[in-house]
């Protein structure tokens, strides 16, 4: 904290970080969220090039 510019003993400023941290929190929940549909439809967009990939996708039950 102190490397970043807070005063670990200023007991009202880490009072105020800590009511703020919740909505962080969803922010970065909801940045997660995003991140992982445009990876999933990213992956889903992508065409198999051998079919030893389906293949071996197949094997752990990724596709069907």
């Amino acid at each position: 904290m102190i490397l970043m510019g807070y005063d670990p003993d200023d007991k009202s400023k880490l009072d105020e970080m800590r009511k703020g941290a919740g909505k962080n929190y969803a922010i970065a929940f909801i940045a997660i969220l995003i991140s992982a549909l445009v990876l999933g439809k990213l992956i889903e967009l992508r065409p198999a090039r051998r079919s030893t990939e389906l293949g071996s996708l197949s094997r752990y039950g990724l596709v069907s």
